[in-house]
């Protein structure tokens, strides 16, 4: 995108406002999709002001705004706090729900895990069946969580399942 704007600026370059107005034109083209996140309309913006200025024969106040935002790109990514991505899903199934609650199936699975969200729930008179998204950041929290399922009650069926492998 910068590239692209630092060249219609240069071509266009008799009329600043006739060649802002065909990089809107094909930003609209280009971008037909709704940019959902802040972030990404900042980096697009970005790429257009270094466009724009690399254009417009700006050298140096481009090339210092560009080194200020690599720097504080840098500087965000090194002091965000890692969000833990969920990686499996686990279904759990018991053919007697009086034996175990949903309450301590997640409790148990909250204390061995990263994240957790409960997305569906199943419970009839003879069955119950909970799934969860969940994150492990290591592979034995896998194995303790399995541990302290069966804990909770042998019979439990427990699946672990992700289209990528689980490890």
């Amino acid at each position: 995108m910068t590239i692209t704007t630092t060249f219609i600026i240069m071509v266009v370059r008799s009329s600043v406002a006739l060649s802002l107005g065909l990089v809107g034109a094909l930003s609209i083209v280009r971008f037909r999709a709704a940019v959902k996140e802040p972030e990404e309309l900042a980096y697009l913006f970005f790429a257009l002001g270094l466009g724009i200025g690399l254009g417009d024969n700006q050298r140096l106040v481009t090339l210092t705004a560009m080194a200020v935002g690599i720097a504080l790109i840098g500087l965000r990514q090194l002091f965000r706090k890692a969000d833990a991505d969920v990686n499996l899903h686990v279904s759990i199934a018991s053919n007697n729900p009086s034996e175990v609650s949903l309450e301590q199936i997640t409790e148990t699975l909250g204390k061995h895990t990263a994240k957790l969200k409960l997305i569906r729930f199943d419970e009839t008179a003879a069955a119950m069946e909970a799934a969860y998204l969940i994150e492990f950041r290591r592979m034995d929290q896998l194995t303790e969580a399995k541990a302290a399922l069966r804990a909770l009650s042998p019979s439990l069926e427990i699946t672990f399942m992700d289209n990528k492998g689980i490890w």
